[in-house]
Order: C-alpha cells, then sequence, then structure tokens
C-alpha cells in the first residue's frame, strides 16, 4: 500500500469509537520517524461534549518496510509499552504528566486483518510552550519560570516510577490554560524494569540530545545514562526560553565556529574538552540575555543551566545530590523547590 487514502488508519473521520466519542477532524498524517507509526484526530464525546486527542496506530506502513514481521512485531510492541507505561501514570496520578483517557480498537470495514487499529486518548491541550512563547510581544520570565517548575515536576514524577522520557523538548511540554504545564508524549520513554520499552528501532530528536549520545558513549549500564539525559533535556529548555535554540543546538554552533567541526560522533572522551569550551561560551551568550531579563535572578538561572546541562554527563546535575551515596544522581527535587523558588519571585514582583 502506497496511497494514504487506502491506509485503514487515515480513514477514521466520523467513526463512533467506545466511550461515546466521535472522531471529528485529523490533525496530521503518519510519522515516520516516530518508535511506531501514528496517525492523530481530534474527537469530541457525545454526551458532554468533551474534545480530545486520538492517535491511531497504522500498522499497514509496516508491510512496506524490509522486514515486514519483524516491523509489525516492533511497532505493535512499542505501542503496548507507551500504553503500559501511560497506565502506571494514571495509576500513580501523577500531577505533571499527560496521561491517556482512554484506550481501545476500531474495525475500519473492507481491510481485513488490517482492518483493525489501536488507539490512545489524550486529553486536548491549549497548545505546547512553543505556541505559547510566540504569543508574547515580550518575554514573560515568571511563565517560563513556573513552566520549567512544573516541567521539572513531571520528570521528577517520571523518574520516580523509573520511567525515563528520552525526548522532552519544547513540544512535548503541554500547555493546558486551567492546569498549567504538563510533560507529555511518552512514545518513547523507556522503563528501567521493563524489557519490552526497550524494543523498538526510533529516531531521536538530533537537536536536543545530550552529547554523549551523539557519540553513543555511556558510563553506567544501568538506565542512569537516561534519566541523565532526561536532566540534560530538562536544563535545555532553559536555553530554548532565553536564547531561542537548545543548548546541543547552541553548542555545535559555537564548536562550527571555534573549530570548523561538529560534533565527530567518533570520540566523546577526545572531543569533550572542545565541547565543555564551547559550552561555557554558550553559557556567557545565556547570561548576557538573563542579565537583560532580570539581574537579580540572573546568576541562579544560568547556574541551573550549568548544572543541569554539563556536556560531562558524570558531573551533570545538583553538586550536593552528586556527593551523596544514598540518593540517585539524577534526582531532581531540589531542581524542583530551585525553579520553584524563582519562580515565585518573578510572580511576586508582577504584582
Amino acid at each position: 500500500m502506497t496511497n494514504d487514502k487506502l491506509r485503514p488508519a487515515e480513514l477514521l473521520l466520523g467513526a463512533k469509537l467506545d466511550g461515546g466519542w466521535v472522531v471529528t477532524s485529523k490533525i496530521s498524517k503518519s510519522s515516520v520517524d516516530s518508535r511506531y507509526l501514528s496517525v492523530c484526530y481530534r474527537v469530541e464525546r457525545k454526551d458532554d461534549k468533551k474534545k480530545a486527542f486520538l492517535k491511531v496506530l497504522d500498522y499497514t506502513l509496516a508491510m512496506e518496510q524490509p522486514d515486514p514481521s519483524k516491523a509489525l512485531h516492533e511497532l505493535t510492541e512499542a505501542f503496548d509499552a507507551e500504553r503500559e507505561i501511560l497506565s502506571q501514570c494514571k495509576g500513580s496520578r501523577l500531577h505533571r504528566v499527560a496521561f491517556s483517557i482512554a484506550d481501545g480498537t476500531f474495525n475500519v470495514e473492507g481491510f481485513g486483518v488490517f482492518g483493525k487499529v489501536s488507539y490512545l486518548i489524550f486529553d486536548s491541550a491549549d497548545g505546547d510552550i512553543r505556541k505559547q512563547k510566540e504569543l508574547w510581544q515580550d518575554l514573560d520570565l515568571a511563565w517560563c519560570l513556573r513552566s520549567l517548575h512544573q516541567s521539572a515536576v513531571g520528570l521528577m514524577e517520571l523518574h520516580g516510577l523509573g520511567i525515563a522520557h528520552q525526548d522532552l523538548k519544547p513540544s512535548k511540554i503541554l500547555v493546558f490554560n486551567d492546569s498549567g504545564c504538563k510533560v507529555s508524549d511518552l512514545e518513547r520513554a523507556s522503563h528501567k524494569y521493563v524489557e519490552a520499552s526497550e524494543k523498538g528501532n526510533f529516531k531521536l530528536s538530533i537537536g536536543y540530545m545530550a552529547p554523549e549520545q551523539w557519540y553513543g558513549w555511556h558510563f553506567k549500564n544501568d538506565h542512569t545514562d537516561r534519566f541523565m539525559s532526561d536532566i540534560y533535556q530538562l536544563g535545555s529548555l532553559i536555553f530554548f526560553f532565553f536564547i531561542g535554540c537548545s543548548a546541543t543546538q547552541a553548542i555545535d554552533m559555537k564548536l562550527s565556529k571555534n573549530n570548523a567541526k561538529s560534533f565527530t560522533k567518533v570520540n566523546f572522551e577526545e572531543d569533550l574538552p572542545y565541547i565543555k569550551q564551547a559550552f561555557g561560551e554558550v553559557l556567557f551568550d545565556l547570561k548576557k540575555r538573563l542579565d537583560e531579563l532580570d539581574p537579580r535572578q540572573s546568576d541562579e538561572i544560568l547556574e541551573l543551566a550549568a548544572e543541569l546541562c554539563e556536556p560531562d554527563p558524570r558531573l551533570r546535575g545538583d553538586k550536593k545530590v552528586l556527593a551523596y551515596v544514598h540518593v540517585p544522581r539524577y534526582d531532581l527535587q531540589r531542581y524542583v523547590s530551585r525553579f520553584n523558588i524563582l519562580a515565585r519571585r518573578a510572580e511576586l514582583r508582577l504584582i
């Protein structure tokens, strides 16, 4: 199948799903760089007119891969892993993570066994932090710091369940006008205790990868690497808000300018001194911007960025936490508190 019109996952407009949900419009076509292939829609519940977001698994695209049976196995396994992780998040009542409110299957007639598609339904957000930022004429420091606090809470909640997000970036921080920001899209999440969630081939968002991920370099054989890359991606949101790009993108630009090179992806240890030098220059640029916004808090925000996005994962994180033997090095509790204090100060100055 090569015609999108022939794919059952593309033909759900008007479909009536379990729970009284009706598919009202399509949002996007299949995403080929995700952990599995999906199609997205808007849905509405008949009884209370509640609107929500629908993600449908597209089985048919697996049949176009070189090894269809392997591709089909991997994408269904990845989908089941996400559904299980979302179920765990819902059961744990996480406050800053967007989890599914319903799931099920629907049969599209005329496609035989491939006509039965699986889906997940999520609460409909009012946008993400990218769209929120685009609405501002002047940057809202208090809102940025509060969203960083709420994102840190969401990430800490996931880590507390043994879940690494693995793809935290601005498009994955959803904004709900009535409840603030929530971490979303656990399609690429990995569970420390569930082997199946490690399966499936997918591409990370390169612009938000931690430096060591470019090289496939690891300093721990357990899940710590994944948690530490999450911490880096959280810190990268600071750079997004205040200089308009990720920490990795900023470092790569400095590397290219200063050394006529980019991330070589060959030897992390050999390139690390260059990466750290470039990161120092990026922090200098960030400091200038923060001083323009709020010189009273710029040093503290800069310190958070420096710790969270430290290029060497062995040194990344809160210095006091790194000194503790009994506390996981990826523990985010102190960052949650520090972001909350900064946000509160900025909010009070608006009164």
